[in-house]
């Protein structure tokens, strides 16, 4: 197990992160900072590419992709793979993924806390150091009040072509199971005390978690929105009390978690019938559950019919996976702890149901019906009850 090893320790990286050179070359004359990927020109790529080596020949082809960046408001900003062809060389095309950041207002944020753009450049720079799974390695990050530009460059050294990621396509899914697990299997049994501030989830913000979800819960019932089921209506509700407690839960297993894993949180690259899996978009990482992980994985990559008729396959496969690292999961504790955090991407769902500008869009509730069959399916809310009575002081 590595968890004892951090390598971006809190001042050292949350410097670098915050003047704009963690884990890569810094630009030593300004680069004009893209505020959205409709400014991007092979010219900007160019220039940007002179900084990480200035022998490289000039780009003569370049193809772009438009990548999902996050999963709610404060998230938000753009991700753009750039498939890149240079002048004389007929070889594999360099990828790199440009990441353009605009860190929202955050509640409950006080000074010197984590915005998700540093959080998520530290991630990659700690990634890249211990090699538990493939993440793209950071070239250079550049920053302007809370306006981020970074740049990061897929190394793995795996010959494939680039596939867009797809709902219920179980090779993928699969693909990017392997790299949790080696994550996690790192990471095991990392403790509070020795994580470094950026993964820490603050406590603070976990308890303004039950006000956000009552936000989101009255714009789901609102007359407007989605006819919902009467159960469907009961379980939101009975979650609401449990919110913050269950945010603040550590009475399990913790590792280091992505926090919004699911085929569109990957880079795809397919060779044959097989797919490899580079993890992107770390703005929600931190200590968590290795079941938190697997349960975003699933709900989120798979439709409800898909997930049922595999869930346990893909289950004790991700424990055969998690366990070459040297650490025993029995499958009974592990469904327990899939059953328990099952609640985490229903929660952020309605959350994110709260925070956008306009009624959820019919993409944003389908997950959150995907999230309520899967709760219900397993009893969570009751699990949940009863895990966080026990754990009350007495």
């Amino acid at each position: 197990m590595m968890n004892q090893h951090w390598h971006s320790g809190t001042s050292v990286a949350q410097s670098a992160c915050r003047d704009g050179g963690a884990g890569g070359v810094q630009p030593a004359a300004p680069l004009p900072l893209l505020r959205s990927a409709a400014e991007l020109s092979q010219a900007w790529v160019q220039r940007a590419l002179c900084f990480y080596d200035n022998t490289l020949p000039p780009v003569s082809v370049m193809q772009q992709q438009r990548l999902a960046a996050g999963i709610d408001n404060a998230t938000a900003g753009s991700s753009t793979l750039l498939q890149l062809q240079f002048s004389g060389n007929a070889g594999q095309p360099m990828m790199m993924l440009l990441r353009i950041a605009e860190d929202q207002a955050q509640e409950g944020l006080a000074e010197g806390d984590w915005l998700h753009s540093e959080r998520e450049l530290a991630a990659y720079q700690e990634l890249h150091q211990h090699h538990s799974c493939r993440v793209p390695r950071v070239v250079f990050s550049i920053a302007r009040d809370r306006l981020r530009n970074t740049f990061l460059q897929y190394d793995g050294g795996l010959p494939g072509s680039y596939v867009v990621a797809a709902r219920n396509d179980l090779a993928q899914v699969r693909a990017v199971l392997r790299e949790l697990a080696g994550l996690h299997g790192c990471f095991i049994g990392a403790s509070p005390a020795a994580a470094p501030e950026w993964l820490l989830r603050l406590r603070s913000v976990a308890e303004d978690a039950e006000t956000k979800y009552q936000r989101g819960l009255q714009v789901l019932l609102a007359p407007a929105a989605r006819h919902w089921q009467q159960d469907e209506i009961e379980l939101l509700q009975q979650l609401q009390p449990l919110v913050a407690a269950w945010h603040c839960y550590e009475r399990h297993t913790l590792t280091f978690s992505h926090g919004a894993a699911s085929v569109d949180s990957a880079l795809l690259l397919q060779q044959g019938d097989k797919f490899h899996a580079a993890l992107i978009n770390w703005q929600r990482c931190g200590l968590r559950n290795p079941m938190y992980d697997v349960a975003s994985l699933l709900l989120r990559s798979l439709e409800g019919s898909v997930r049922r008729r595999n869930e346990r396959l893909l289950l004790d496969e991700y424990r055969r996976l998690f366990e070459q690292a040297g650490r025993h999961y029995s499958l009974e504790e592990l469904e327990q702890d899939y059953r328990f955090n099952l609640c985490g991407p229903l929660i952020d769902a309605v959350i994110a149901a709260g925070e956008g500008a306009g009624a959820p869009d019919d993409g944003a509730l389908e997950l959150i019906g995907r999230c309520l069959q899967a709760v219900s399916d397993w009893r969570s809310v009751a699990l949940a009850a009863a895990r966080l009575q026990q754990a009350r002081p007495r």
